[in-house]
């Protein structure tokens, strides 16, 4: 099976979300690439796994509170301290996550994008959209705090 490395830009759902961190790049990409601990920083998440390495071909696990399902998705691409991409199929939906990082001066710019291979309607696509914002936000105020511990 071919490893995705970038979400699918004909997708009938994109959803984006950006955000500045006033962070090192590294501590930004340390939170994002130390999968088991995304729940300590990101509240929504109750539980999060990967079954070998943060690198193309493991599979990361996770659950969001309020949702009895789990999401695996499996790693396609890790560019270190640069890019991610992951895929996976939840209710039918099949979806790809990618990350992308860049330093510029003292901040660190986050994007992040999602696309779904069908469109669930607007409550779902509306759902996603305030997640993502959400996971840059959790993102943003656990590096900015340990930035300036």
């Amino acid at each position: 099976m071919e490893r995705v490395t970038d979400i699918d830009h004909d997708a009938p759902v994109i959803v984006r979300a950006s955000i500045e961190i006033d962070a090192p790049l590294e501590l930004v990409w340390d939170l994002h690439s130390q999968v088991t601990a995304w729940p300590e920083w990101f509240s929504e998440i109750r539980l999060a796994e990967i079954d070998g390495p943060f690198a193309p071909g493991s599979t990361i696990t996770w659950g969001a509170h309020g949702y009895d399902a789990l999401f695996p998705a499996r790693i396609g691409l890790i560019e270190h301290q640069r890019r991610t991409a992951w895929d996976g199929t939840n209710e039918g939906i099949y979806g790809i996550h990618a990350f992308t990082f860049s330093q510029r001066g003292s901040v660190t710019h986050v994007e992040t994008a999602e696309s779904w291979n069908i469109d669930p309607g607007e409550h779902a696509v509306g759902t996603l959209q305030t997640f993502l914002q959400s996971w840059l936000n959790h993102l943003k105020d656990t590096a900015e705090d340990r930035a300036r511990a």
